[in-house]
């Protein structure tokens, strides 16, 4: 009888806690551009992958950034081109980048 009232009071806190979140963030209509990825300075390409973020009520697909002019600079001012493989990928050549430079 007591593990009864037990689930009874789960089920009751679990519907009863609801309600809705609406974030205070102020999006822009095109979202904001999300960069992930990485740098590889050795043997291998480097690969940036850039998508546009979307609102949480919103139940669009992933929507990549196409036709970005990317390139990966160093301090010294040297700069590596990435290319637009498929979908909002971009990568480079094999670096051979200098590891004392940011």
């Amino acid at each position: 009888m007591k593990r009864s009232y037990f689930l009874i009071a789960i089920l009751v806190l679990f519907f009863a806690c609801k309600e809705a979140y609406n974030p205070p963030v102020v999006s822009p209509v095109t979202g904001y551009l999300v960069v992930e990825g990485f740098i590889n300075s050795g043997n291998g390409a480097s690969t940036i992958k850039l998508t546009r973020t979307t609102k949480l009520v919103d139940s669009a697909a992933i929507i990549y950034e196409h036709n970005a002019q990317v390139t990966i600079e160093d301090e010294s001012n040297a700069t590596y081109p990435l290319y637009e493989r498929d979908s909002g990928n971009y990568v480079s050549d094999d670096l051979l980048l200098n590891p004392a430079l940011k």
